[in-house]
Protein backbone atom coordinates (compact mmCIF):
# COMPACT_ATOMS: atom_id res chain seq x y z
CA UNK A 1 0.00 0.00 0.00
CA UNK A 2 3.14 2.23 1.30
CA UNK A 3 4.61 1.27 -2.63
CA UNK A 4 1.43 2.24 -4.78
CA UNK A 5 0.43 5.38 -2.41
CA UNK A 6 4.72 6.55 -3.01
CA UNK A 7 4.10 5.85 -6.65
CA UNK A 8 0.99 8.27 -6.88
CA UNK A 9 3.28 10.97 -5.13
CA UNK A 10 5.59 10.35 -7.58
CA UNK A 11 3.42 10.80 -10.47
CA UNK A 12 1.82 13.84 -8.96
CA UNK A 13 5.37 15.47 -8.45
CA UNK A 14 5.98 14.29 -12.03
CA UNK A 15 2.85 16.24 -13.41
CA UNK A 16 3.80 19.30 -11.82
CA UNK A 17 6.80 19.11 -12.87
CA UNK A 18 5.65 18.66 -16.98
CA UNK A 19 3.49 21.37 -16.03
CA UNK A 20 5.82 23.70 -14.64
CA UNK A 21 8.53 23.21 -17.31
CA UNK A 22 5.54 23.68 -20.19
CA UNK A 23 4.77 27.30 -18.45
CA UNK A 24 8.00 28.14 -18.63
CA UNK A 25 9.16 27.38 -21.88
CA UNK A 26 5.95 29.56 -23.11
CA UNK A 27 7.28 32.35 -20.73
CA UNK A 28 10.94 32.34 -22.25
CA UNK A 29 8.87 31.55 -25.96
CA UNK A 30 7.42 35.08 -26.00
CA UNK A 31 3.99 36.32 -26.95
CA UNK A 32 2.58 35.58 -30.45
CA UNK A 33 1.90 38.99 -32.06
CA UNK A 34 -1.74 37.65 -33.13
CA UNK A 35 -2.70 37.13 -29.61
CA UNK A 36 -0.49 39.00 -27.04
CA UNK A 37 -3.36 39.09 -24.10
CA UNK A 38 -3.20 34.95 -23.99
CA UNK A 39 0.08 34.80 -23.68
CA UNK A 40 0.20 37.48 -20.54
CA UNK A 41 -2.77 35.40 -19.15
CA UNK A 42 -1.07 32.23 -19.06
CA UNK A 43 2.54 34.02 -18.14
CA UNK A 44 0.61 35.30 -14.56
CA UNK A 45 -0.89 32.00 -14.51
CA UNK A 46 2.24 30.35 -14.98
CA UNK A 47 4.21 32.68 -12.20
CA UNK A 48 1.16 31.49 -9.64
CA UNK A 49 1.97 27.91 -10.73
CA UNK A 50 5.81 28.68 -9.87
CA UNK A 51 4.48 30.41 -6.26
CA UNK A 52 2.45 27.82 -5.68
CA UNK A 53 5.23 24.92 -6.14
CA UNK A 54 7.28 26.99 -3.74
CA UNK A 55 5.43 26.75 -0.70
CA UNK A 56 7.59 24.75 1.33
CA UNK A 57 10.19 27.94 0.74
CA UNK A 58 7.58 30.56 1.47
CA UNK A 59 6.45 28.86 4.23
CA UNK A 60 9.83 28.50 5.65
CA UNK A 61 10.62 32.09 5.43
CA UNK A 62 7.63 33.01 6.80
CA UNK A 63 8.23 30.65 10.15
CA UNK A 64 11.52 32.48 9.94
CA UNK A 65 10.17 35.88 10.70
CA UNK A 66 7.51 35.12 12.76
CA UNK A 67 10.36 33.49 15.30
CA UNK A 68 11.91 36.39 15.11
CA UNK A 69 15.63 35.45 12.94
CA UNK A 70 16.76 38.19 10.83
CA UNK A 71 18.29 37.21 7.84
CA UNK A 72 20.81 39.61 5.68
CA UNK A 73 19.65 41.74 2.65
CA UNK A 74 22.39 40.68 0.64
CA UNK A 75 22.92 41.01 -2.75
CA UNK A 76 22.10 39.99 -6.54
CA UNK A 77 24.87 40.26 -8.83
CA UNK A 78 24.56 39.41 -12.51
CA UNK A 79 24.57 35.51 -12.21
CA UNK A 80 21.04 36.21 -10.58
CA UNK A 81 21.85 34.27 -7.45
CA UNK A 82 21.61 35.70 -3.59
CA UNK A 83 24.94 36.19 -1.87
CA UNK A 84 25.51 37.68 1.05
CA UNK A 85 21.94 36.22 3.06
CA UNK A 86 22.82 32.84 4.17
CA UNK A 87 21.72 31.71 7.78
CA UNK A 88 23.07 28.87 9.46
CA UNK A 89 20.09 26.61 10.28
CA UNK A 90 19.70 22.83 11.52
CA UNK A 91 16.98 20.06 9.69
CA UNK A 92 14.91 20.81 12.56
CA UNK A 93 14.53 24.38 12.60
CA UNK A 94 14.05 24.45 9.55
CA UNK A 95 11.15 22.17 9.77
CA UNK A 96 9.77 23.81 13.04
CA UNK A 97 9.95 27.38 10.36
CA UNK A 98 8.20 24.99 7.24
CA UNK A 99 5.17 23.77 9.94
CA UNK A 100 4.84 27.46 11.50
CA UNK A 101 5.05 29.36 8.34
CA UNK A 102 2.08 26.63 7.00
CA UNK A 103 0.05 27.24 10.02
CA UNK A 104 0.50 30.51 10.27
CA UNK A 105 -1.98 30.93 6.93
CA UNK A 106 -5.00 30.14 8.66
CA UNK A 107 -4.71 32.39 12.02
CA UNK A 108 -4.54 35.76 11.64
CA UNK A 109 -1.12 37.00 12.64
CA UNK A 110 -0.65 40.97 13.72
CA UNK A 111 -0.65 43.32 10.58
CA UNK A 112 3.08 44.65 11.80
CA UNK A 113 4.37 40.47 11.72
CA UNK A 114 2.38 40.18 8.42
CA UNK A 115 4.23 42.90 6.74
CA UNK A 116 7.39 41.88 8.03
CA UNK A 117 7.40 38.81 6.30
CA UNK A 118 5.64 39.86 2.97
CA UNK A 119 8.58 42.39 2.98
CA UNK A 120 11.31 39.55 3.21
CA UNK A 121 9.48 37.66 0.03
CA UNK A 122 9.29 40.17 -1.86
CA UNK A 123 12.74 41.47 -1.60
CA UNK A 124 14.78 38.90 -3.52
CA UNK A 125 11.68 38.12 -5.83
CA UNK A 126 12.06 42.13 -7.00
CA UNK A 127 15.71 42.50 -6.62
CA UNK A 128 15.95 39.63 -9.31
CA UNK A 129 12.61 40.32 -11.41
CA UNK A 130 13.87 44.33 -11.36
CA UNK A 131 10.31 45.36 -11.51
CA UNK A 132 10.74 48.76 -9.77
CA UNK A 133 6.92 48.34 -8.36
CA UNK A 134 7.46 45.03 -6.60
CA UNK A 135 10.81 47.20 -5.14
CA UNK A 136 8.36 49.88 -4.14
CA UNK A 137 5.87 47.28 -2.67
CA UNK A 138 8.75 45.54 -0.64
CA UNK A 139 10.01 49.02 0.70
CA UNK A 140 6.86 50.29 1.71
CA UNK A 141 6.34 47.37 3.47
CA UNK A 142 9.11 48.02 5.42
CA UNK A 143 8.74 51.75 5.93
CA UNK A 144 5.62 51.20 7.68
CA UNK A 145 7.16 48.72 10.53
CA UNK A 146 9.17 52.76 10.90
CA UNK A 147 5.75 54.31 10.73
CA UNK A 148 6.50 55.68 7.32
CA UNK A 149 3.50 55.09 5.08
CA UNK A 150 4.64 54.89 1.56
CA UNK A 151 2.29 56.45 -1.27
CA UNK A 152 2.03 52.96 -2.62
CA UNK A 153 0.21 51.90 0.19
CA UNK A 154 -1.51 54.93 1.22
CA UNK A 155 -5.42 55.12 1.49
CA UNK A 156 -7.34 55.90 -1.76
CA UNK A 157 -9.33 58.88 -1.94
CA UNK A 158 -11.94 57.74 -2.76
CA UNK A 159 -15.29 58.36 -0.91
CA UNK A 160 -17.01 55.52 0.19
CA UNK A 161 -20.02 57.14 1.55
CA UNK A 162 -18.46 57.53 4.90
CA UNK A 163 -19.02 54.06 6.11
CA UNK A 164 -15.53 52.70 8.01
CA UNK A 165 -16.23 49.48 6.20
CA UNK A 166 -16.55 50.77 2.82
CA UNK A 167 -15.22 47.70 0.86
CA UNK A 168 -17.30 44.97 2.53
CA UNK A 169 -20.38 47.38 2.29
CA UNK A 170 -19.99 47.76 -1.66
CA UNK A 171 -19.21 44.07 -1.81
CA UNK A 172 -22.30 43.18 -0.24
CA UNK A 173 -24.53 45.86 -2.45
CA UNK A 174 -22.68 44.18 -5.93
CA UNK A 175 -23.86 40.46 -4.71
CA UNK A 176 -26.97 41.57 -4.12
CA UNK A 177 -27.09 43.35 -7.48
CA UNK A 178 -26.37 39.66 -8.82
CA UNK A 179 -28.55 38.47 -6.76
CA UNK A 180 -31.49 40.31 -8.51
CA UNK A 181 -29.97 39.18 -12.09
CA UNK A 182 -30.42 35.35 -10.79
CA UNK A 183 -33.73 35.70 -9.51
CA UNK A 184 -35.07 37.49 -13.07
CA UNK A 185 -32.92 34.72 -15.33
CA UNK A 186 -34.50 31.93 -13.15
CA UNK A 187 -38.05 33.31 -13.82
CA UNK A 188 -38.14 33.22 -9.80
CA UNK A 189 -39.18 36.69 -9.70
CA UNK A 190 -39.21 39.32 -11.77
CA UNK A 191 -36.64 42.53 -11.92
CA UNK A 192 -39.04 44.65 -10.20
CA UNK A 193 -40.10 42.02 -7.48
CA UNK A 194 -36.54 41.17 -6.99
CA UNK A 195 -35.39 45.02 -6.55
CA UNK A 196 -38.00 45.15 -3.83
CA UNK A 197 -36.91 42.20 -1.70
CA UNK A 198 -33.42 43.56 -2.01
CA UNK A 199 -34.52 47.41 -0.93
CA UNK A 200 -36.16 45.82 1.96
CA UNK A 201 -34.11 43.47 2.97
CA UNK A 202 -31.69 46.22 3.07
CA UNK A 203 -33.96 48.87 4.24
CA UNK A 204 -33.24 51.20 1.26
CA UNK A 205 -35.59 53.34 -1.46
CA UNK A 206 -35.72 51.02 -4.48
CA UNK A 207 -34.32 54.01 -6.28
CA UNK A 208 -31.35 53.77 -4.85
CA UNK A 209 -30.08 50.91 -6.58
CA UNK A 210 -30.62 51.57 -10.19
CA UNK A 211 -29.41 55.17 -9.51
CA UNK A 212 -26.51 54.74 -6.90
CA UNK A 213 -25.41 51.08 -6.21
CA UNK A 214 -25.24 50.12 -10.28
CA UNK A 215 -23.05 53.02 -11.59
CA UNK A 216 -20.85 53.04 -8.22
CA UNK A 217 -20.44 49.14 -8.22
CA UNK A 218 -18.81 49.70 -11.95
CA UNK A 219 -16.60 52.40 -11.05
CA UNK A 220 -15.25 50.24 -7.76
CA UNK A 221 -14.88 46.70 -8.89
CA UNK A 222 -14.24 48.06 -12.54
CA UNK A 223 -16.72 47.65 -15.38
CA UNK A 224 -15.29 44.55 -16.70
CA UNK A 225 -15.56 42.52 -13.32
CA UNK A 226 -18.77 43.96 -11.96
CA UNK A 227 -20.11 43.05 -15.57
CA UNK A 228 -18.42 39.58 -15.44
CA UNK A 229 -20.40 38.99 -11.84
CA UNK A 230 -23.99 39.80 -13.47
CA UNK A 231 -23.38 37.56 -16.04
CA UNK A 232 -22.67 34.73 -14.34
CA UNK A 233 -25.27 35.56 -12.27
CA UNK A 234 -27.56 35.32 -15.39
CA UNK A 235 -25.99 32.05 -16.48
CA UNK A 236 -26.72 30.40 -13.46
CA UNK A 237 -30.06 31.73 -13.46
CA UNK A 238 -30.75 30.43 -17.05
CA UNK A 239 -29.24 27.03 -16.00
CA UNK A 240 -31.49 26.94 -12.86
CA UNK A 241 -34.68 27.37 -14.76
CA UNK A 242 -33.49 25.07 -17.14
CA UNK A 243 -33.25 22.31 -14.60
CA UNK A 244 -36.57 23.16 -13.25
CA UNK A 245 -38.20 22.68 -16.46
CA UNK A 246 -36.45 19.29 -16.47
CA UNK A 247 -37.50 18.33 -13.53
CA UNK A 248 -41.13 19.07 -14.28
CA UNK A 249 -41.01 17.32 -17.82
CA UNK A 250 -39.56 14.74 -16.25
CA UNK A 251 -36.40 14.74 -18.18
CA UNK A 252 -34.16 14.97 -15.40
CA UNK A 253 -33.97 13.28 -11.94
CA UNK A 254 -33.41 15.24 -8.79
CA UNK A 255 -30.63 13.19 -8.08
CA UNK A 256 -28.73 13.96 -11.06
CA UNK A 257 -29.02 18.17 -10.31
CA UNK A 258 -29.32 17.80 -6.43
CA UNK A 259 -25.88 18.76 -6.02
CA UNK A 260 -26.43 22.16 -8.34
CA UNK A 261 -29.60 22.98 -7.11
CA UNK A 262 -28.03 22.81 -3.33
CA UNK A 263 -24.93 25.03 -4.80
CA UNK A 264 -27.62 27.88 -6.46
CA UNK A 265 -29.10 27.79 -3.07
CA UNK A 266 -26.25 28.76 -1.37
CA UNK A 267 -25.25 31.59 -3.33
CA UNK A 268 -28.16 32.93 -4.59
CA UNK A 269 -30.92 32.35 -2.10
CA UNK A 270 -33.15 33.87 0.44
CA UNK A 271 -30.83 33.11 3.34
CA UNK A 272 -27.84 34.38 1.28
CA UNK A 273 -29.36 37.77 0.68
CA UNK A 274 -30.07 37.81 4.13
CA UNK A 275 -26.22 37.65 4.98
CA UNK A 276 -25.64 40.38 2.67
CA UNK A 277 -28.04 42.81 3.98
CA UNK A 278 -27.09 42.29 7.89
CA UNK A 279 -23.59 43.47 6.85
CA UNK A 280 -24.67 46.63 5.04
CA UNK A 281 -27.35 47.13 8.33
CA UNK A 282 -24.86 46.66 10.84
CA UNK A 283 -22.38 48.82 8.92
CA UNK A 284 -20.61 51.53 11.25
CA UNK A 285 -20.16 55.05 10.32
CA UNK A 286 -16.38 56.99 10.35
CA UNK A 287 -17.69 57.94 13.81
CA UNK A 288 -17.75 54.19 14.84
CA UNK A 289 -21.18 54.03 15.76
CA UNK A 290 -23.97 51.21 14.24
CA UNK A 291 -26.21 52.72 11.96
CA UNK A 292 -28.69 49.90 12.98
Amino acid sequence: MATASKRKHLAGRGEERRRLHKAVDAIVEGANPNDVDSWVRETLVGIALVIRAAHPALDYETGRVISGIDRPHGFFPLNLSWEGAAIHVDTQTADKWIAEGDAALDKRPKPAEVQRVLAALLRPIASISLNPWLMDLAKALDALRLGHVHRIVSRSPTKLHGYEEGPKIWLARKLALEWIEFQRHAKLMTKTEAEREVATSFGIGEGSIKKEWKPKVKVLFGKAVAEEGLKLAETAGRRHRSIQEGLASGRLQKSAVARELEHYGSVYGRQRLDVFAKVYRERKTRSGKRTS
